[in-house]
């Protein structure tokens, strides 16, 4: 595909060069929700980030940076809104709500995650967890999951300084690492974490008032807690996937497109297609 976009991430680092998300991509985002299985659906939207970001979740791209690129390539590949349906508590009503992604992503892209802790010979870079490593969280131990924590947040160990891009190591050799580090220097970066955790829970993904009451109905904090993230991701993706088979059937049977032509563009072109294909139908009438 053609066309490029720019994706400021947080850190103020360079932004990221992305390309459109493909309609077939987006088709089997969608349908990974059906599983209820949210290590499939981990795997599909990290498909798209390899797609359209090449070597970015290999790279280190982390969780927060995940979440922008994903709500930008939604803006500007499916749709630049965000339609949600959400119940007022007090009255049990269900009401619409359109939230702009642009309104949420500007709020939290000047986050600097990136924190430097040097205890006696060993100074460590942190930041925040790998979009790579999402998946190990799903079942990993609760008990040690601070380990994995740390085994995923950790960019950068210079010890004598001698410098090791502990982040580019496999996940298991991350853990081993981390688990001999003395419990001083583990101390001092979780402490460090947890205050960038906080520092992150100030920004705010939604924040919605009921139209039936005026108090607050929804307030989604930016976190760092996996299942969160995944549960807002998938309002991304959230869409009929018989509406899209059909929406595919009508475009190859009533206007002739191939099923390869239309798994291969943006979603916006798809429905683009269909509008002007309803209109010639509402002609011919």
């Amino acid at each position: 595909m053609g066309f490029n976009y720019k994706i400021k991430v947080v850190g103020n680092r360079e932004p990221i060069w992305a390309e459109e998300i493909s309609f077939k991509l987006y088709k089997d985002t969608v349908k990974s929700l059906y599983s209820d299985d949210n290590e499939s659906f981990i795997i599909h939207t990290n498909k798209i980030i390899d797609k359209i970001a090449p070597n970015v979740l290999e790279q280190g791209l982390n969780i927060i940076d995940k979440l922008i690129v994903l709500l930008e390539a939604r803006a500007v590949c499916i749709h630049p809104d965000l339609k949600l349906k959400i119940k007022c508590q007090e009255t049990g009503k269900d009401f619409d709500y359109t939230a702009a992604i642009d309104k949420i992503t500007r709020n939290f892209v000047d986050i600097n995650p990136y924190k430097s802790v040097t205890v006696g010979n060993i100074t460590i870079e942190c930041s925040l967890i790998k979009a790579k490593d999402e998946h190990y969280f799903l079942t990993f131990d609760k008990e040690r999951k601070y380990l994995l924590m740390l085994a995923s947040s950790i960019d950068k160990l210079n010890i004598d300084e001698q410098e090791v891009l502990f982040k580019n190591f496999p996940i298991n050799e991350r853990l081993r690492i981390v688990e001999s580090l003395p419990c001083q220097v583990v101390n001092a970066v979780i402490q460090e974490i947890n205050l960038t955790e906080k520092k992150i829970a100030e920004n705010k993904l939604l924040t919605v008032y009921s139209p039936f009451t005026g108090k607050l109905a929804v307030e989604l904090p930016l976190t760092l807690d996996i299942d969160a993230n995944i549960h807002f991701l998938k309002l991304l993706f959230t869409e009929d996937l018989g509406n899209l088979h059909t929406l595919t059937y009508n475009l190859i049977n009533k206007s002739g497109f191939s099923g390869e032509y239309l798994d291969n563009i943006a979603p916006v072109e798809v429905y683009i297609h269909w509008a002007y294909c309803q209109q010639q139908i509402n002609r011919e009438q």
